[in-house]
């Protein structure tokens, strides 16, 4: 059985090393979002420290191959408490063995135990939509991005 649990600050190695490993993994990524270990390890700490957060790790101390992260908050629009996905990558070694759904079901757990109404969450690519339509998500929009 695959652990899956929530991130320490002991994981801060691996969970850099993956989110410079999804930064890296397409030239549109590349292009658009520079690489910064220290800025992550920043961010990666602070989404661990939150109230408002869940980080989500796949695998054992020291040997993290999946991450999942997200914030809850009130909509805006609607007045109702919405979890948001920030960003979930699982090492493409490690990929095609239901891996990704473990970490969409626990959030999909956290979300219902906070008391969330919805779920939002990005896909970078048809794959992930696919598997998104197969776990109950619709689609909403699309997503768009520019260097200014």
């Amino acid at each position: 059985m695959i652990p899956i649990r929530f991130a320490e600050p002991d994981d801060m190695p691996c969970l850099v090393a993956m989110g410079m490993e999804f930064l890296a993994s397409t030239q549109r990524y590349q292009d658009m979002i520079p690489g910064n270990p220290e800025a992550l390890t920043h961010h990666f700490s602070q989404i661990m420290a939150s109230p408002d957060t869940a980080f989500f790790v796949l695998g054992e101390p020291g040997d993290a191959f999946g991450m999942l992260a997200a914030v809850k908050g009130i909509s805006p629009h609607s007045g109702i408490l919405t979890v948001a996905e920030l960003f979930w990558w699982v090492s493409p070694s490690r990929r095609s063995f239901g891996t990704g759904r473990l970490l969409l079901r626990a959030l999909f757990a956290w979300a219902k135990a906070e008391g969330a109404g919805r779920l939002q969450m990005t896909s970078p690519s048809k794959k992930v939509s696919r598997l998104y339509r197969l776990m109950g998500l619709q689609k909403l929009e699309d997503v768009y991005i520019m260097k200014v």
